[in-house]
């Protein structure tokens, strides 16, 4: 697994990992953390990896998901927190999924951006999905903090299960690699 080590101060942490990659992200309640522009980077990471990766940009409109991603849109309305915990939870699942496939400890709080830095060199992952990665993971926990004013709106969390869904595709694909039989 990556060795990586974590600098805090009052506005940011850093993670550096020996991957070479850094990772500079704004504490909940610091200056420049806002949600809008965590969201905003992740979407042109998420439209760069749908390209690439030729991914399923309907997300909503079939498969298993539709009733459930239905449910959360409409809870988007009255409690757009809990729509971007749940579609980040489902990202933190495969996410332990992949670490359990991988031989690696598989502990939710763990599943951050040392991990994220792994999968990237392990080549399971492309740049643009660790980038976006990293964007939601901010982005959640801005999410979580954020009071009164500040709170996000239901386009926000919409906005930000969409692109969870993407991410999800893509790692659901890189798991799949690792449970396909090498010949």
């Amino acid at each position: 697994m990556a060795t990586c080590t974590n600098y805090l101060d009052d506005n940011f942490a850093q993670t550096n990992c020996r991957s070479g990659r850094t990772f500079r992200r704004n504490i909940p309640g610091g200056g420049k953390a806002t949600f809008e522009k965590k969201i905003e980077k992740a979407r042109l990471q998420t439209d760069d990896i749908t390209l690439e990766d030729h991914l399923d940009v309907s997300i909503f409109s079939k498969g298993d998901r539709a009733p459930a991603d239905k449910e959360l849109a409409e809870m988007a309305e009255t409690i757009p927190e809990y729509v971007v915990i749940a579609a980040y939870a489902d990202i933190e699942n495969i996410l332990l999924e992949l670490a359990k496939a991988l031989d690696q400890p598989a502990i939710k709080r763990r599943m951050g951006p040392g991990f994220f830095g792994y999968l990237e060199g392990t080549k399971l992952i492309t740049p643009e999905v660790t980038e976006a990665l990293m964007d939601l993971y901010e982005a959640r926990s801005i999410a979580t903090h954020a009071k009164g004013e500040n709170r996000i709106t239901p386009g926000q969390a919409i906005e930000f299960l969409r692109q969870a869904r993407i991410l999800e595709d893509a790692l659901k694909k890189a798991l799949a690699r690792l449970e396909t039989p090498k010949e």
